[in-house]
């Protein structure tokens, strides 16, 4: 693959619907997805910022190769590419915030009432 990034199927929303987990609160399943959101972008900040210290330059999905050993990124269909040239962290946040729009869909105005309280 191009620059070592391997597209893959990311089973979290909002890139799958989940279906295979049966049984459980959506709103459970919603906060799983946005802690895992979170904690990635949480994690590849810091690697952003580390090799922004040590090869004064900026982390680009382009050179995740050199700091992942086997890269992925979400499969979005054939039409959309990646911009080899922003940061992972840019991405993710927008996946973050394509997925709270979602989220009176995914978890209903009641259960987001109640987790505010």
């Amino acid at each position: 693959p191009a620059r070592n990034l391997i597209p893959s199927i990311n089973l979290t929303l909002p890139y799958s619907s989940m279906a295979y987990i049966k049984g459980v609160d959506r709103s459970k399943i919603y906060n799983l997805s946005k802690v895992c959101l979170e904690n990635t972008i949480e994690i590849l900040s810091v690697l952003e910022e580390e090799y922004q210290q040590y090869h004064e330059r900026m982390l680009t999905i382009g050179h995740l190769g050199e700091v992942l050993v086997q890269p992925r990124f979400p499969d979005k269909g054939n039409a959309l590419r990646f911009d080899m040239s922003m940061k992972p962290t840019e991405y993710l946040a927008n996946d973050l915030e394509q997925l709270r729009r979602m989220e009176l869909i995914l978890v209903g105005q009641d259960n987001k009432c109640r987790e505010k309280k």
